[in-house]
């Protein structure tokens, strides 16, 4: 049978409070210091944290100043978007263009005589399809799809199929078999033929007429004529695709003027300044000492924060090779440092820049492998990819957390067996005392029973 311990009983000492003081005692300043390697590691990894996240946002500003084609775009306009829609590529030239619309591009359609149903017979033999290639497809039609229905499927079943597609109209008494090249422009179109077979055959094939020829798109470009087998014109203006949408009116035209984007350009530098100013705020709020306080932020005299702000630094400000000399530093297009470390841009010396020569200032920052952008791409990589410098650190301080978990654990052990055996020994010492005081009890009872002994109240 198991038994019930009451301590304290026998000496009336609070031996629970004592032993729970006595193990807090010894475990507190263990307890504190890991509370406080844990902290520091925490607010280390909080910092990293911080600081990676302002590295990504920078990291994506200046993806935007490594592409050449989003930094030194172009921006078109039209005077009517119901003729024209022009797309301008970086290597477009500046300027305005009057484009008359005078044809589109169509496909060609054949078409069948008339018959009364998909199912009526057709007659067999052999249809040959002259593709745009000059390869010529013989299509057998036999009595298992000697129909329109049949002769479609067997059409659309051969190696014309990427050429032209058969299709059956089946219309109020009027069921016909149509044929459309798949691309437009007089170049697309087929030509059909028909060898063997019956009168009937033959009679059905001689009946297939172009409805629809197959056109080339045709404009005049500032009164310079231009054809294209697609409603998309693209080699006569470098860099340009121009979508005709509908003719104009003889002699009407549609004003086009492709230009700089400015905007946009500058869009993309002021996001480029504000990235890294933002990474300024950042490093600062991880790594610097408050002299009042003489507390230093979680990552204050990192080697590696130290490592990476000097590295931005130094690609801010080296020239960039193998570019107009007028324009290979930042500070030359009015992007300068201030005595804190962040960034400004000068919009007059900026505007003065981009009128010099647009494309100049796009190249300092977009120039492969020596460009402002690409050379802060290149440095940034390493510490942002995944199983880089932040992955690596991030690790290893989530290894020192679990390494403090596992000392708190085993402290917790120790102190649930120092209190195990403080409380034993209590215990022991509470039942002697109980027994000493028994006993005392006891003595004291016998020696008032003996004749001529006075005893006194110790309180008297």
């Amino acid at each position: 049978m198991g038994s019930i311990a009451s301590t304290g009983i026998g000496s009336g000492l609070d031996v629970q409070g004592i032993v729970d003081k006595l193990v807090a005692a010894e475990g507190q300043p263990k307890t504190v210091r890991l509370n406080g390697e844990e902290a520091k590691v925490q607010a280390k990894l909080s910092a990293l944290g911080t600081l990676r996240s302002a590295l990504a946002g920078f990291r994506d500003a200046v993806g935007v100043l490594k592409d050449v084609e989003k930094f030194r775009g172009r921006q078109a306009t039209v005077s009517s978007n119901d003729f024209v829609s022009v797309k301008a590529g970086a290597t477009a030239s500046p300027g305005t263009f009057a484009i008359e619309v005078q044809q589109l591009a169509q496909a060609q359609k054949l078409r069948s005589g008339t018959f009364a149903a998909p199912t009526t017979p057709v007659g067999t033999g052999t249809l040959k399809i002259e593709l745009p290639s000059n390869a010529m497809v013989d299509v057998v039609i036999d009595s298992t799809n000697n129909t329109l229905a049949g002769v479609a499927a067997a059409i659309n079943a051969s190696a014309a199929r990427n050429d032209v597609i058969a299709t059956v109209i089946n219309g109020d008494g009027d069921v016909r078999l149509t044929l459309t090249a798949r691309a437009t422009g007089a170049d697309a179109a087929v030509s059909l033929s028909q060898t063997g077979g019956d009168a009937t055959f033959a009679s059905f094939v001689s009946g297939i007429t172009e409805l629809q020829p197959g056109l080339d798109a045709a404009a005049l470009i500032d009164g310079i004529p231009v054809t294209s087998a697609t409603n998309t014109i693209s080699s006569a203006l470098a860099g340009v695709d121009i979508q005709l949408k509908a003719t104009n009116d003889l002699g009407k035209t549609t004003d086009v003027t492709i230009a700089y984007d400015l905007a946009g350009a500058r869009r993309a530098i002021d996001s480029f300044v504000k990235g890294y100013n933002a990474l300024v705020d950042a490093v600062k709020s991880v790594s610097s000492f408050d002299v009042a306080s003489k507390q230093g932020g979680p990552l204050f005299g990192d080697a590696g924060v130290t490592n990476i702000t000097y590295q931005l630094r130094r690609e801010l400000t080296s020239a960039v090779s193998g570019v107009d000399d007028a324009f290979n530093t930042l500070s030359e297009v009015g992007v300068t440092a201030a005595l804190d470390g962040k960034l400004s841009v000068d919009a007059t010396k900026l505007d003065a820049a981009f009128a010099s020569d647009f494309d100049a200032v796009g190249a300092l920052f977009a120039t492969a492998n020596t460009g402002v952008a690409a050379r802060l791409s290149t440095l940034l990589d390493p510490y942002l990819q995944t199983g880089g410098v932040f992955d690596a650190r991030t690790a290893s301080l989530k290894t020192t957390i679990d390494d403090i978990g596992d000392r708190r654990a085993a402290l917790n052990q120790r102190l649930e067996a120092l209190h195990t055996r403080y409380l034993k020994e209590f215990n022991a010492l509470d039942g002697l005392l109980a027994q000493l005081n028994s006993t005392s009890n006891f003595l004291t009872q016998q020696l008032s029973k003996l004749p001529g002994v006075a005893l006194f109240d110790s309180n008297n």
